[in-house]
């Protein structure tokens, strides 16, 4: 379930008792800016993109074995909003997808049955061109899958971003997460999504695999695996949620490093153990030898990105290979509740030029789906995002932006840096470059920068603000309640003749 906190969501304000309370409240205070036009809860002051940006989209491929698949494989490719895959994940889990505000695809009716299973399979950096030009094993063996085209929900964006996006069924104005990193308004600071031990970098609504679980409660299994720490925690149980109701869930977050290419259980819940989700080195690449020999030769041994890689996709075969036969994870994946394994491949974003990478990751993903497949069974249902070219490039900040931060595609201008420029001028230097640089430049100067939204701290009000509220808000209750009681009163009147009006003088 999903929960929405408002603007005047904050501990220090007391709970509104009624609507007209509410409204009359609203209306001395004023609306608050919830929404961006640009970039909701975008803190950025600068976003920097090439002008020419891949004109390649999302896509989504949904495979399922038995007839579903022959019928879908007829069926013309669909056009849907990201937002929507959360629901259509959760409908093929068998959950009722009313928990997110997206609306259900089309796509759904293929998979009225719920799947034992969930996969859903996510390549970084590769698009359905990269598909149809450069992987041939994967085209065949998504060939009877079916298509959905996936709408960008918003932008200026980047991967994390869109994938929160996506597995949420919202866009940054809900879920708060706007960027790898935002500049907090408040502190100064620059904030990394979903930073460890830092609950307001996560996530503010609940993802699919929040709703799964609840609905499963406790009985389907939830792992999510990347060599992206962002990417796997974006995909895994929210950390609140983990420390009280999902605490005896079996779920877990599996990180890949890429110099040791080996994966490790970052969290782990319930009574899945942590030792069942560690892959040496020498078990990823001896699982990949098993499927890609020669596109694994091929690989350069020493680098970090290749062994990124060769980590997430030899550790993706063994975890799926051990969550169905060890003895310490068939209680769980032997129930009727659907298990949700998320495997995004991080790695083949910055090898997406390179041969040997597309190769292997060409050999290596059909046997992840078969995996996936013959250890669910016949009831087993996967997801394939390739995202394309979602997340900008980063542009090398002039040297005119001395003091300014920046993550990716995104400048901050850190407050206390010497010599910083100022806002309204970092803005008019960015798009003096941008015609002959042929950038697109965003730029929010600290005057209309709002707070991120659903963030505790973040919109300020003054205590002046504050006590109005409390005055209106207790004033209206007040009238309120003392006209339902007046009214009250006066509706359960005894109606007999008033002793004084109708009395008689006795004569003497």
């Amino acid at each position: 379930p999903r929960r929405r906190t408002s603007a005047l969501g904050s501990p220090h304000l007391a709970p509104a008792a009624g609507m007209l309370a509410s409204l009359a409240a609203l209306a001395c205070l004023g609306a608050a800016p919830l929404e961006q036009a640009l970039y909701p809860g975008r803190f950025g002051d600068i976003v920097m993109t090439p002008a020419a940006e891949k004109a390649q989209a999302a896509s989504l491929y949904l495979v399922q074995q038995g007839k579903a698949a022959g019928r879908a494989a007829a069926t013309a490719a669909d056009s849907v909003a990201e937002t929507s895959v959360a629901p259509l994940v959760a409908h093929m889990a068998g959950v009722l997808p009313t928990a997110f505000p997206a609306p259900l695809p089309a796509a759904a009716a293929d998979f009225m049955r719920p799947a034992s299973g969930v996969l859903v399979l996510t390549v970084n950096g590769l698009s359905a061109d990269d598909l149809a030009t450069r992987m041939p094993k994967t085209a065949h063996a998504l060939g009877a899958a079916r298509k959905v085209a996936l709408r960008p929900a918003f932008a200026p964006r980047d991967r994390v971003a869109a994938a929160i996006s996506r597995l949420t069924g919202t866009t940054p104005a809900d879920h708060g997460i706007p960027a790898k990193a935002w500049l907090n308004a408040t502190s100064g600071a620059i904030v990394e999504a979903f930073s460890e031990g830092v609950d307001a970098a996560a996530s503010r609504v609940a993802s699919v695999a929040d709703v799964v679980g609840q609905t499963a409660r406790g009985k389907g299994l939830l792992v999510s695996l990347s060599s992206d720490r962002q990417m796997a925690s974006a995909a895994s149980v929210h950390p609140t949620i983990a420390r009280g109701a999902g605490a005896s869930w079996p779920a877990a977050t599996v990180v890949v490093d890429a110099a040791t290419r080996t994966a490790v259980a970052a969290s782990t819940t319930g009574s899945l153990p942590a030792a069942l989700l560690k892959v040496s080195r020498a078990e990823a690449e001896a699982a990949l030898a098993r499927v890609a020999a020669d596109e694994l030769a091929a690989m350069d041994a020493e680098s970090e990105a290749h062994g990124a890689l060769v980590g997430e996709l030899g550790s993706a075969l063994v975890v799926l290979d051990r969550l169905k036969k060890e003895a310490a994870a068939r209680g769980v994946t032997a129930d009727d509740a659907a298990d949700l394994i998320f495997v995004t491949v991080a790695g083949a974003e910055v090898l997406s030029g390179s041969a040997p990478a597309i190769a292997l990751v060409d050999a290596a993903l059909p046997a992840v789906i078969r995996k996936f497949q013959e250890g669910w069974g016949d009831r087993a249902a996967a997801a394939v995002i390739l995202p394309g070219g979602e997340d900008a490039e980063a542009v090398t900040a002039p040297a005119a932006f001395e003091g300014w931060r920046q993550v990716g595609a995104h400048l901050f201008r850190v407050p206390s840096a010497a010599g910083a420029m100022a806002a309204d001028k970092a803005c008019a230097a960015a798009r003096a470059l941008a015609a002959p640089a042929r950038l697109t430049v965003h730029c929010l100067g600290e005057e209309d920068r709002p707070g991120r939204r659903l963030q505790e701290g973040e919109v300020k009000y003054s205590m002046a603000d504050l006590h109005l509220y409390q005055v209106t808000l207790w004033t209206t209750i007040l009238i309120t309640v003392t006209m339902l009681v007046g009214s009250c009163a006066l509706y359960n009147m005894e109606i007999t003749h008033d002793s004084l009006l109708f009395s008689k003088e006795k004569a003497d």
